[in-house]
């Protein structure tokens, strides 16, 4: 039953993992990237060669960068991290243009040939697809089972939980990154005992008092007992809080923190229970429980099945290799393209009997008629050259099943080692409801983008009325691809035959909410502005409706309100509500900010609010603006108010358009064509004539 170990892979080696779809990225022990692969350009927008040599902290977003380098550092240092060699954790990575993009992260340790220990990072896209979670869950189950079914495969002498025992603690510990494990073997009567253990370097030889096998429970007493009597999995977050846990203090003296046990099920009777232990503390995953559901069935079938089978003769490789794979369509193919395999899945999955589709070329049985020509011709350049293309790579087609129709599959297909001629073993799986889903996301994205269009056109005015002696020119571009309801907004509208006025701001949040918000602000503005004829007025009663306004968290806005009273030629009058200060373009290219700054508005009941007066001469233009454009990330950093105030200086002599579209085309094109925030600019000119 003894193997070799396998050897440890160095960077060479690792060339493989561009077929990975997930990101995989290795750095040295200074936290400097070594190697990762093509997936890393999907997800994260860099190239393999362009973050090769950099430091990690360039994919970490700023606000964690402090933390990540503290946290590398102790760990290179004592050799300990609160998340290597534990479950996967959610967090935010930075992508090469700047924004942040949510990840699962699994780290773990490895030893390179030349005795270097270095850190290897795994990163999946949790940004979009929230609604695969289930075929995520489903995809680690096949990962986790398939492990632990290889590692018994392996070992030809594995014919009940007995013999499996030492190999399935070994697995599931390596498999699940968790620090130890016990296998309790149940007795007819329910009672059960501990028949073998296994840890890692976490713990000491002592660690063997746990699996003591004069140790006895029984249903319902403790861990072990309670998944006996549920035939359930049973988690138990913190070990020195459970007054049932009876090896308690034993726990406590060995630094065990958590520990969950799930049941080996056959013929839904529990033939025995696997407890795994961790000293790190790990809060309940039930999307793990769920995964260990599976494995100890799916174990229990499998010694099962060995079992029944224990005079037959042992099987060769490729009996082996379909033996793993009982999950999905497992074809063997000879190195003519013959069908020598044929697994049930594949029966279930393609329509075609195993004694139908045994000695069929594979192209003729499921390769559709225009895509034929292609597979023969590959099968042909592999056997000429030994240069394989697909091999090892997943790939998506169409399948051809028995009664003529076509639909998606994922197919993988693998060379078995030592045979000759070539023989090959190919892994299909049905991705058709995958798909169907992907479309669904696909439409409702589609459909999300439009309404988020229409309403959002719903918040901004259609045109602006023309106010005598003044041009006035806006711009407006929403964050992302548009398909998320901003907070940024603006208007300008008359209040008599002599007043006019300009608003701009910025609300809290985004969505649905954000809209009702802008809606509340922008008429409560309109409608004050009529009666009330002191910006500050008009500010301080859209802070009382913002204030009055029901929301399911606290919001609150930030605003300038600008009035132009044409008897008062060239002197406005200003409110800063907690925005930015506008940007006054003089005549000769110089540029100042303007107006005192206020408080927030739907924060305080009686807000500070101070109005001023702005002179604007001839040719002038006051800017205003939302923090869309200030904050702008650039490769050298953000925008800011110089920054911001050097974009206005590029434009003096030109219309008040020209100003605001310069200033959001130029704002895009820092950003790599790409905005995290709405961009907002109202622009106000005054002209030589007033009429």
């Amino acid at each position: 039953m003894e193997r070799d170990e396998p050897s440890a892979l160095g960077i060479d080696d690792l060339g493989f993992l561009d077929a990975v779809t997930d990101v995989v990225i290795t750095a040295d022990p200074a936290g400097v990237v070594i190697h990762a692969n093509a997936a890393l350009k999907g997800l994260l927008g860099w190239s393999p060669a362009d973050l090769v040599g950099q430091p990690l902290k360039v994919i970490v977003p700023d606000h964690l960068r402090e933390r990540h380098l503290a946290a590398f550092a102790e760990h290179m240092a004592k050799g300990t991290a609160r998340i290597t060699g534990g479950p996967p954790v959610i967090l935010p990575a930075r992508h090469h243009d700047g924004h942040e993009v949510e990840v699962e992260l699994t780290l773990t340790d490895h030893r390179m040939p030349d005795g270097t220990t270095v850190s290897v990072g795994v990163l999946r896209d949790l940004s979009t697809d929230r609604q695969l979670e289930w075929t995520a869950t489903i995809a680690q189950y096949h990962a986790v089972t398939a492990e632990v079914a290889t590692e018994i495969a392996l070992v030809n002498d594995v014919h009940t939980l007995s013999d499996a025992s030492s190999v399935l603690l070994r697995a599931l510990t390596k498999a699940l990154r968790w620090d130890a494990a016990i296998f309790w073997l149940v007795a007819e009567n329910g009672s059960a005992r501990p028949a073998d253990y296994f840890h890692t370097d976490a713990f000491t030889d002592d660690f063997k008092q746990m699996a003591d096998p004069g140790l006895v429970t029984v249903p319902g007493r403790g861990l072990p007992g309670r998944v006996i009597k549920t035939r359930k999995p049973a988690w138990i977050e913190t070990v020195a809080d459970d007054p049932g846990y009876f090896r308690r203090k034993r726990a406590e003296r060995l630094g065990i923190t958590t520990t969950f046990a799930f049941p080996i099920l056959r013929d839904d009777r529990v033939e025995g229970v696997v407890e795994l232990m961790s000293r790190e503390p790990v809060a309940v995953d039930a999307g793990l429980l769920t995964i260990v559901a599976e494995v100890g069935r799916r174990v229990g079938e499998f010694l099962h099945r060995r079992a029944a089978e224990r005079d037959v003769a042992r099987s060769d490789a490729r009996k082996t290799a379909i033996l793993m794979s009982a999950f999905d369509a497992v074809i063997g193919i000879n190195h003519h393209g013959t069908v020598t395999d044929w697994n049930p899945a594949a029966e279930r999955i393609l329509g075609h009997a195993t004694k139908d589709a045994v000695g069929r070329l594979l192209g003729d049985l499921i390769v559709p008629e225009d895509l034929r020509e292609s597979h023969r011709q590959g099968l042909r350049r592999f056997l000429e050259t030994r240069r394989p293309r697909i091999l090892g790579q997943p790939l998506e087609l169409r399948a051809l099943h028995a009664d003529g129709h076509e639909f998606p599959v994922e197919l993988a297909i693998t060379q078995l080692e030592g045979v000759e001629p070539p023989e090959f073993v190919g892994y299909l799986r049905d991705i058709s409801e995958r798909k169907a889903v992907e479309d669904a996301l696909a439409r409702s994205r589609d459909e999300l983008f439009r309404v988020a269009t229409t309403l959002q056109d719903s918040m901004l005015p259609a045109t602006l009325p023309r106010i005598p002696g003044h041009d006035v020119g806006v711009a407006f571009r929403p964050a992302g691809d548009g398909a998320e309801i901003g907070g940024d907004f603006y208007d300008v509208f008359q209040l008599d035959d002599t007043r006019w006025a300009a608003l701009i701001g910025d609300v809290r949040g985004k969505g649905v909410s954000a809209a009702r918000l802008t809606a509340l602000v922008r008429y409560t503005a309109r409608a004050a502005a009529v009666e009330a004829h002191d910006p500050v007025q008009v500010l301080g009663l859209v802070n009382q409706a913002i204030l009055a306004h029901e929301a399911e968290e606290p919001t609150f806005c930030t605003a300038v309100y600008v009035e132009v009273d044409l008897s008062r030629p060239g002197t406005l009058r200003l409110v800063r509500a907690g925005h930015p200060a506008p940007l006054r373009l003089a005549a000769d290219g110089s540029v100042s900010p303007v107006g005192a700054r206020g408080s927030l508005l739907g924060v305080l009941e009686e807000p500070s609010l101070t109005a001023s007066e702005v002179d604007l001469a001839v040719g002038e233009v006051l800017v205003l603006y939302t923090d869309g454009l200030t904050e702008a990330r650039t490769e050298h950093g953000m925008l800011g108010e110089d920054g911001l105030a050097s974009m206005v200086s590029e434009v003096g002599g030109t219309s008040a358009s020209v100003v605001a579209d310069h200033l959001k085309r130029r704002t895009v094109e820092l950003q790599g064509g790409r905005t995290s925030d709405d961009l907002a600019v109202l622009a106000i000119k005054r002209l030589a004539t007033d009429s």
